[in-house]
């Protein structure tokens, strides 16, 4: 048997969803091991650059311009 990814937008988006899985009885998943993936990633990329500001303020490290940051791009 084949599977769909839904992917709504909203909480409007998946409510819709969710409730037309409920009404016509489709056997269905939720997997959210990927979003909190996602949110441990945001949540250690916040972390790393706080401790970055904190050593700059320190003077123990030297941050890149702008123009050194986008010429790396």
């Amino acid at each position: 048997m084949e599977s769909i990814t839904i992917k709504p937008r909203n909480d409007s988006e998946m409510q819709f969803v969710m409730e037309f899985i409920k009404r016509t009885k489709l056997r269905s998943s939720l997997d959210q091991s990927n979003k909190a993936i996602k949110k441990q990633e945001v949540l250690d990329g916040i972390t790393s650059s706080v401790e970055q500001i904190n050593q700059h303020m320190k003077g123990e490290i030297e941050l890149k311009t702008l123009e050194e940051f986008l010429d790396e791009l």
